[in-house]
């Protein structure tokens, strides 16, 4: 593909979806307050639609990746009751989840996040976060493990090796699948 000039695989500086050089991107809610603040024109063009699959139709929504955030109460900590109680506090107010939204643009997990009334105001006014919103429910987070850095590792190998080598695609991915295995296993 990168070979064929069918893709650039470096855009240099500027954002290529900004410019012109691309039709369509990969992004997420992260990006709506960088956009905010950089390229403000740019949202009044910008179209949200799902990634397309082999599997979905569209009646129905694909799996999307869940951007998950990570909480940790260490079981040598002193204060393990008054942090469980700290955190039973913070997500046991929707108000919290609003402000969490409205600082990050990243919404919460929550089942109820399109129809709960306390959220209506801020997707009214932020339609592109709505959109975003609308497939939380359908959102699958990483794999939860301590070898996070080295199964990221194995499939960016695995990219590289398909985008800037010879190596048959099959072969690339059927390494990155039995390294990424034995990983989890450990």
């Amino acid at each position: 593909m990168f070979a064929n000039k069918w893709a650039s695989y470096d855009f240099g500086a500027t954002d290529p979806l900004t410019t012109g050089k691309l039709i369509g991107a990969i992004q997420g809610p992260w990006n709506i307050s960088r956009y905010e603040l950089q390229y403000p024109e740019i949202l009044k063009k910008i179209k949200l639609g799902p990634i397309p699959t082999k599997s979905a139709t569209s009646d129905q929504k694909a799996a999307t990746f869940a951007d998950s955030k990570g909480l940790v109460l260490f079981k040598s900590s002193d204060l393990q009751d008054d942090a469980w109680k700290f955190i039973n506090w913070v997500y046991s107010n929707p108000k919290f989840d609003l402000e969490w939204l409205k600082a990050t643009s990243q919404p919460p997990a929550r089942g109820d996040l399109i129809s709960n009334p306390i959220f209506s105001d801020y997707f009214e006014n932020n339609p592109l976060a709505k959109g975003f919103a609308e497939y939380v429910d359908v959102a699958i987070p990483s794999a939860v493990t301590s070898e996070t850095v080295a199964v990221q590792r194995s499939m960016t190998q695995m990219l590289e090796q398909i985008i800037f080598t010879d190596k048959e695609v099959k072969s690339s991915v059927d390494k990155s699948v039995q390294e990424v295995n034995h990983l989890l296993v450990q």
